[in-house]
């Protein structure tokens, strides 16, 4: 620092004006750059984490309703609440098609995209095992239609079931790690900006 010292006064504090100036500068940007990160990083937990959450919880409620109502479809014997009880099942089916349309456009994770075209089969194997209920219930095959019910369907909605409780937990996992992230990005910011803040002080320390 003998180049500093041997300075004329005048200079001396123009120089330090200018390395404080840059050094605040450089806090300055690290701060927004950080800043921006976070928010960033805020909208992926909540657009890609938060919100398909409560579409998987939907989904899986939706499910639940169906399968309640497939049941109830050997309950009846005129062929007009057959239809009636049917038309039930497909409304909340369809209810799950748009949550599940959803929530498909907000996958980041591939181990979530793998699980989601495996619910995309099962609910398609689903769906055909109801057409199979509906024609065994239209003829009034009760005893066919209970050992169906409790067989091929109940098989199917259990598959379907199951990799919704998957989604969800690997949904959930994720938000954590995104959580996580978002707080080691935050610290690192804290920690960058208290080194170089002592930093300046170290150097105007010098200069005194």
């Amino acid at each position: 620092m003998e180049w500093f010292n041997n300075m004329k006064i005048s200079a001396k504090l123009i120089t330090s004006f200018i390395i404080v100036a840059i050094i605040s500068g450089v806090v300055g940007v690290i701060g927004i750059t950080n800043i921006t990160k976070i928010n960033n990083n805020d909208t992926i937990l909540y657009e890609n984490m938060t919100v398909p959450l409560t579409e998987v919880a939907d989904m899986a409620r939706w499910f639940q309703r169906s399968r309640v109502n497939a049941r109830d479809l050997i309950l009846h014997d005129d062929i007009a609440d057959i239809q009636n009880e049917y038309t039930k099942v497909q409304d909340y089916l369809n209810e799950v098609d748009a949550l599940a349309e959803s929530f498909e456009k907000t996958i980041v994770q591939e181990e979530v995209r793998k699980y989601f075209r495996d619910f995309e089969n099962a609910i398609s194997t689903y769906r055909k095992n109801l057409e199979k209920l509906l024609d065994i219930c239209l003829e009034n095959r009760d005893d066919e239609a209970f050992a169906f019910t409790n067989g091929d369907l109940q098989d199917s909605a259990d598959e379907v079931r199951d990799i919704i409780d998957k989604l969800l937990e690997l949904k959930v996992n994720g938000a954590k790690n995104q959580s996580e992230s978002n707080d080691a990005s935050a610290n690192s910011a804290v920690v960058m900006m208290i080194g170089i803040t002592w930093y300046r002080l170290y150097l105007a320390f010098l200069q005194c």
